[in-house]
This record gives structure tokens, sequence and C-alpha cells, in this order.
């Protein structure tokens, strides 16, 4: 059977199993097996099954997966989020829609915890929305803020979905979480640049906050820095090369247990229930790792990533327009579907192409997790709106979403410039190598 043939089969079966709400790996699973069984044979399907199982089990970066989560997991039922809200809310309360700012401070610096945008909306909805809405600020500004900074922590490392990129492209985890990190914190300045902008038009939907004393602000530190410096050692140790980046997890899967116990949070039930979540999505990121790996193996057994990325060439598609449509692709796929799933379906067809034309593969990663911003408050898949509604129920889902969509603005402002300025994301790799 010809490849463009498979192709296209391939293509109008992934869109017709997620039209009918059938799970991701379900669908690439299904796909990828019944694909090989068909073209390739029984014994060719089955030993690439077993072997793609075993494969992912022992793979040494994915040990990396759950130690992340359980940092985040750790750290977001302990309750340490507050600390952190508390302090920017304080040093930055003074300053124009300050709290909405120390809202995206605080989830920024989550996220850089967590890697999870519904942990950090999740954790930081119910404890900065209803605080601001008491202090007078408008429902919109308040949830659309929080929902949007939440999308900052797919981006900031240690990031899940970053790790889950470096293993689909097979790059490294460590230069894929210095290039985020300015982009990601970059993203969040634009963000709080766009709230001065909102409290300049419209100054009645944040009114002005009374300022904290010096000794308010010093005093909300030693609540924080535990999980800072916790964040700083995580992140300086991949990038002095001093541990991997499943070194570094370790690290921080111990540290969040010894903050929780210095901050007096850790009991039978917090432990109980950080270890049953980390179970869970676990189990749920590599039994879709394992199902992806077959849909891979048959694209590269079918030739058809290859024969793709030949005739891209062949009609001499300028790079920057195929950059400019597959950015729009993953904008559109971003509305349907999650990230992690997104990066599994897509990653062994793209990242191939977008080496042979020319561009960094970890430089492209960056620029993918900015582009996923959008996604979390994009309807109507829009994780981040619909977490907010179930942790701040008196707020409609309609002034949740108007709330999130302005920031889509500095979603694409901050997509523009890492495409543009590739700088943004590859200092820091290059200063690794160094």
């Amino acid at each position: 059977m010809e490849w463009h043939v498979v192709g296209l089969i391939l293509f109008v079966g992934v869109f017709f199993l997620l039209a009918i709400g059938m799970p991701v790996a379900f669908m690439l699973g299904i796909l990828g097996l019944g694909g090989l069984l068909i073209l390739q044979g029984p014994s060719v399907a089955l030993n690439l099954l077993g072997g793609s199982s075993y494969r992912m089990a022992e793979n040494f970066i994915l040990t990396a997966v759950p130690l992340f989560i359980f940092m985040g997991e750790m750290l977001f039922v302990s309750g340490i989020g507050a600390n952190l809200y508390d302090m920017a809310s304080k040093w930055l309360g003074r300053l124009p829609g300050g709290l909405a700012i120390a809202g995206i401070g605080a989830t920024a610096i989550f996220g850089a915890m967590s890697g999870a945008s519904t942990a950090a909306t999740a954790t930081m909805g119910p404890l900065t929305v209803p605080e601001m809405i008491k202090r007078g600020y408008d429902e919109r500004l308040a949830a659309g803020t929080i929902c949007a900074a939440a999308s900052l922590d797919p981006i900031i490392p240690p990031s899940i979905i970053l790790v889950v990129y470096a293993i689909a492209a097979e790059q490294s985890v460590g230069q894929l979480f210095m290039a985020c990190f300015i982009p990601g914190f970059m993203l969040g300045g634009i963000m709080a640049l766009e709230v001065v902008l909102w409290v300049f038009i419209k100054p009645e939907h944040a009114p002005k906050m009374p300022g904290s004393t010096w000794k308010e602000k010093f005093s909300s530190i030693p609540g924080t820095w535990p999980t800072l410096v916790l964040v700083f050692l995580v992140l300086a140790t991949i990038y002095l090369g001093v541990a991997t980046a499943t070194e570094a997890a370790a690290l921080g899967a111990f540290g969040s247990l010894l903050i929780a116990f210095y901050s007096k949070r850790l009991t039978w039930g917090v432990l109980k229930k950080t270890l049953l979540n980390t179970m869970v999505t676990t189990s749920m990121i590599m039994f879709i790792i394992i199902c992806s790996s077959l849909f891979s193996h048959l694209l590269t057994l079918q030739h058809i990533t290859y024969n793709i990325a030949d005739y891209i060439i062949e009609i001499k598609m300028s790079p920057w327009v195929f950059m400019a449509v597959i950015q729009l692709l993953y904008i559109f796929l971003g509305c349907f579907i999650d990230c992690i799933s997104i990066i599994l379906i897509t990653t062994p067809l793209v990242v191939p192409i977008v080496i042979k034309l020319g561009f960094d593969p970890v430089w492209f990663g960056a620029v993918l997790m900015v582009n996923f911003a959008t996604a979390v408050i994009t309807p109507p898949f829009a994780l981040n709106l619909y977490v907010m509604k179930r942790v701040v129920p008196e707020l409609s889902l309609k002034v949740i979403t108007i709330g999130s969509l302005p920031f889509l603005i500095a979603d694409v402002i901050g997509l523009i410039l890492v495409i543009i300025f590739p700088q943004i994301a590859l200092w820091l790799p290059s200063m690794m190598s160094k």
C-alpha cells in the first residue's frame, strides 16, 4: 500500500476516533497496533508491542516523570501555594492591578514546582480569586489572570510536558529545561504588563490597595524560602551539569518531602493522597507513551515521516511558511486535545521535518511550549477554565472565559518573539555547552 494512502487513512482515523470520544491512548494503540498487524504482519507487530513496552518502562529519562509529579503533588496537596501568594501580594500589592500581578508571580513560581497547569489553577484559584473579588477586583480580571498565568506552568521548568517532548523528540531534558526558562518568565512579564494596561483602561476593575510595611514584606519570606531554594537547586544542578534531569527530579521529590515536614504539613493523609495522585498520573502518561511508540513505529516503517519531509523540500516550501502553518495547526489542536497527547501524536511526524528544514529541535520545543500556553485557555477544551469553575463555583464559566481570552494576546506576542528571536530560547542551552 502506498505511503500516502496509509497516511491519509491514519489521519482520518485519528480525527474520527477522537471525535467519537475515544481516549488518546486507546486511539494511538488501536491505530498503531492495527496498522502494524495489517501492513507488517503479526510477528512484527507483537514483537514491537512487547519491545516498545519494555523499552519505555526501562527508559532512565522517564524516571524523572513520577519524581517531578511527586514533587508537584506534595507541594500542591500540602498547600504550600498559600505562602507564595501571601509573599507576592505583599511585595507587589501597590502596583496597578497588584493582586492580579501577585497572582501571576505566585503561579509562575508554583509552575516551577508542579509543572502542571491544572494543579496551579486548582491551587492558586481558590487562594487568589475570592480574595481579589473581596477587595473589589472585577471577576473577569481575577479569574482570567489566574487561568492564563497557570498556562505558564508547562513552560517554566521543571515541566512534565517538556520531559515527554524530550523523550518523543530524542532531545536533552536539561537543554529543553534551560531553553524554556527565559521564555516562560518573559511570557509572565507580558501578562503582567497586560494587567497594567487593563487597569489603566478600566481603573474601576482593580481598586488601589494599601501598601505593606517593609516588616510585613520581609516577614512573608520565611514561609517561602525553602520552596524557592528547592527550585533553584533543581535547576542549578541541571544547568551546571552536576546532575541529570532524573537525578535532579529525585532531589526535588526528596526536598518537597522535607519542606512539607518542615512546614508541619506532612501528615499520613497528605502522603497517601500525594502517592495516589502520582501513581494515577504516571500510569496515564506511561500508557499514552507506550501506545504512541507503536504509532511512531508505524509511521517510520511506512516511511511516512521522511516522505512528507522530502515532499515539503521538493515543492520548495519556505521553512518559515511551514513553521507558521505548523504553529496554527498546534493552536487548532490545542482547542480539542491535551498537550501531552498532541506531542505524542505529532512529534514523530513533525520533528524530523523541522530538523530537515534546518531548525533546532530544542528551540522548536520551546516554541511549542509557548504555543501550548494558548491551549489551556482556548475553548472548547480549555482545561484551566473548567478547573477554575470547579474550584471557584460561584463564578460562571462565561465570566471565566471572557476574562481569560484577552490573555491570548500575550501568548501570541510571546510566541512571535521566541520565533523571531531564537536566542531567547537558545542562549541558556548554549551556555550549558560551554
